[in-house]
């Protein structure tokens, strides 16, 4: 079994390069794998059999203790996965970031230990989404009908935050699409 982690190339690369003898499989992880925390995303030819289907799942699983674990059937949800998931904590960070600056700006330049509150703020708010069970259900269990979070998610979505987003997958498609080239 070869898995491959080469994040600007293809599976069928891989296999052009060493033959569909072997089981290849390519994988991409997230953040925190090292911890046995993060995402694992698999694919394999469409024609891959059940026995072998397991075989990978099971080496994933040993990397992945989290049980975060995807088997995608296209190249394009491979890229999907890494433009989305596997960015995830960049573009976090930026937002934070953003969050943060302008927080400052309003306060007059101070807010010195508001870096240290975010793994904590982060662990609460991953707990919060696991136990309401989905997204929406997160943001109407904390959104209230005409309260300050409400206020600031109408103002994102009037600002045309889902087109921005929109906009920075099909850029970092673009972008991955044309380092596999």
């Amino acid at each position: 079994t070869v898995l491959s982690f080469l994040a600007q190339t293809s599976l069928l690369e891989v296999i052009s390069i060493l033959g569909d003898k072997p089981l290849i499989a390519r994988v991409m992880t997230t953040l925190g794998v090292a911890e046995q925390n993060g995402v694992s995303a698999y694919q394999l030819l469409e024609s891959a059999d059940l026995r072998r289907v397991a075989i990978v799942n099971g080496l994933i699983s040993e990397i992945s203790a989290s049980g975060c674990i995807f088997r995608l059937n296209s190249e394009e949800e491979m890229q999907l996965f890494t433009v989305a998931v596997g960015c995830f904590p960049g573009i976090m960070a930026y937002f934070l970031d953003q969050l943060k600056s302008s927080i400052k700006e309003r306060n007059g330049g101070s807010l010195n230990d508001y870096e240290k509150v975010l793994p904590t703020l982060l662990g609460s708010i991953s707990q919060l989404l696991v136990e309401a069970g989905s997204l929406q259900a997160l943001q109407g269990r904390i959104a209230t009908r005409g309260g300050v979070t409400s206020a600031m998610i109408d103002s994102l979505e009037q600002s045309g935050l889902d087109d921005a987003i929109d906009r920075s997958i099909e850029a970092g498609l673009e972008r991955m699409q044309s380092s596999i080239k």
